[in-house]
């Protein structure tokens, strides 16, 4: 029986170590064929590191790691291509001159890798030389690839340190401009995170990043379906109550096919016990702390979701608050939500009083504005 992967997030050791993979590979082909420059936000431990990791892979032709998958024998393996990978998603920046040094330092990590040198002396200046450079000593495009592209600014956020999320904003602006500038030289971009940033704010030097979000094509991209579920975790489903488990953990939605929370879903194989596991450790604290101020959230009604209401698109964008009601539910609200809708009443103060209900996507996920979040919204 293959392992769990709980907390993997690098494809070449799940694969050589013997974990279970939902091979999303078909997708990945699929976006390379079909574009270059992508913008992708998902939830926090949904798997969006071990898609970079995967793209990664596949770009530098670790070909043996894709055996059996989608992707062996629909992939150029005779060609690879230097790969600029950059995480933030690592420890907290508290300002400016941490963020330049962290970036400077995966510079450098690239430079010994390669084993090059560079003469520019901005930051902006290594990153766009870096590019060029390892073009010119492969003769291939460069792959770029950002993970957790929003963490210093939001780290600002979550500290109420305005000033601060500014000055990480147009630090990362400048750094990421470069990306556009380097078009001749690049191969494909992805920029993941937790938010999305207005073009005119972090974006206006990177305006052609196709935001794949809420595109139906890519809504599996992250989190598991029906189905890859039900193959890829057989062993594990023995004596499981399936309803149930639909009930909790299914059911995020970005306009298209339903999917499974993974990180719920994998601790839950591992304990047997259904708890609100993604809430309690991964909810979007910068936006928890940006709630209780807003008068306008104070709107008061007693009518009842008919749905069920997605809490993690609470917790992002809708404009009603908690304490949402606990009783009186519509048996569609999944007990995953119920649980999260009390925790939300001991976490935000002071007090936010539930609005009317929310407005329901055709494909019945909650949504309030662009953006689709829908836990257990059935």
């Amino acid at each position: 029986m293959k392992k769990l992967p709980i907390g993997i997030q690098t494809f070449h050791r799940l694969i050589r170590e013997g974990y279970c993979y939902v091979d999303k590979t078909p997708l990945i082909h699929e976006m390379v064929e079909s574009g270059r420059y992508y913008f992708l936000s998902r939830p926090r431990r949904f798997g969006k590191s071990l898609l970079v990791s995967t793209l990664k892979s596949a770009f530098q032709g670790e070909k043996a790691l894709f055996d059996g998958l989608y992707l062996e024998h629909q992939w150029d393996w005779d060609r690879r291509h230097p790969v600029v990978h950059i995480s933030l998603g690592g420890g907290v920046v508290e300002d400016r001159e941490m963020l330049d040094a962290k970036l400077n330092e995966f510079i450098e990590t690239h430079l010994e890798q390669h084993e090059i040198e560079l003469n520019s002396a901005s930051l902006s200046g290594r990153f766009s030389e870096l590019i060029r450079r390892l073009h010119d000593k492969y003769q291939q495009p460069v792959v770029v690839l950002v993970d957790e592209y929003d963490k210093p600014i939001l780290d600002g956020i979550v500290a109420d340190q305005p000033a601060r999320a500014l000055a990480m904003r147009e630090g990362l602006k400048s750094f990421y401009s470069v990306i556009k500038e380097s078009d001749e030289y690049l191969q494909f971009v992805l920029l993941t995170g937790v938010s999305k940033f207005s073009k005119v704010s972090l974006f206006s030097g990177l305006n052609n990043l196709e935001d794949i979000t809420l595109n139906a094509r890519y809504a599996t991209l992250c989190g598991y379906t029906e189905a890859e579920l039900s193959t890829v975790f057989a062993d594990y489903l023995v004596d499981v109550d399936l309803e149930a488990l639909r009930d909790w953990y299914n059911g995020y939605n970005f306009l298209g096919d339903k999917v499974y929370n993974p990180y719920d879903v994998l601790l839950y194989l591992k304990n047997r016990v259904f708890r609100a596991y993604w809430f309690e450790t991964a909810s979007p604290s910068f936006l928890i702390k940006r709630l209780p101020p807003n008068p306008a959230t104070r709107r008061r009604s007693t009518a009842p979701c008919k749905r069920g209401v997605s809490t993690t698109c609470a917790t992002f964008f809708t404009p009603f608050s908690p304490p949402f009601p606990t009783t009186g539910i519509a048996k569609t609200v999944s007990p995953n939500t119920k649980a999260i809708m009390r925790r939300w009443s001991t976490v935000i103060s002071p007090p936010l009083v539930w609005t009317s209900p929310p407005k329901m996507s055709p494909t019945g996920g909650v949504s309030t504005s662009r953006y689709v979040w829908a836990d257990g919204c059935s």
